[in-house]
């Protein structure tokens, strides 16, 4: 888990700004249009990632194990969000390769350790939403992320692959950060 540690090390200067958006949720003032927002706002950057993960050569299975598309439109859903068809999407082209993809992954799901503890702050203010947290709730979170770890590992093969990796991210949270600041609220589709 050498290559995972070094990744926290190396981009702990975008980690804030990565993980505010969510941790705005812990908020005693989170409503269910906020929440909606927010998962509207993950859902504009999931949908174009998981695209881009599927047209990558060499990635022929997905690492995380976990659609989060599907998970943040079935959430958006039980929310009566309206049609996601109409929400803006961040714009992530295909990956040039394997290596490329992993830094992405590694930015999109570094986050996804706060999400049970999110998920049970939303769900203590907004019990009638339990049918709306299948993304937050994730019961496997910590040994999704030791999966992960691990997949990164075996991607980085030489140390000049793991220093791509490494850029990748940085490039990944860059995009991540710039989405969420552009994005600030998302209006509920109509």
């Amino acid at each position: 888990m050498l290559l995972l540690a070094r990744l926290e090390h190396e981009t702990r200067a975008y980690h804030r700004d990565a993980d505010q958006p969510w941790l705005g949720l812990l908020s005693h003032e989170v409503t269910r249009s906020r929440y909606a927002a927010q998962l509207a706002r993950a859902y504009g950057l999931a949908a174009p990632l998981e695209n881009a993960q599927a047209l990558t050569r060499q990635l022929t299975v997905s690492i995380t194990g976990r659609a989060h598309a599907r998970l943040l439109a079935h959430d958006l859903f039980a929310l009566d969000y309206g049609s996601l068809r109409y929400l803006p999407h961040a714009e992530i082209p295909a990956f040039t390769n394997v290596v490329t993809a992993a830094g992405w992954l590694y930015a999109i799901e570094r986050s996804a350790r706060l999400y049970p503890m999110i998920a049970g702050h939303v769900l203590e203010r907004l019990p009638h939403l339990s049918n709306a947290c299948s993304f937050l709730d994730d019961p496997r979170a910590e040994l999704r992320w030791s999966r992960i770890g691990a997949a990164l590992e075996n991607i980085a093969h030489t140390p000049l692959m793991a220093s791509q990796i490494v850029e990748s991210a940085h490039v990944a949270f860059r995009s991540i950060t710039a989405w969420y600041a552009a994005h600030v609220e998302l209006r509920q589709a109509v």
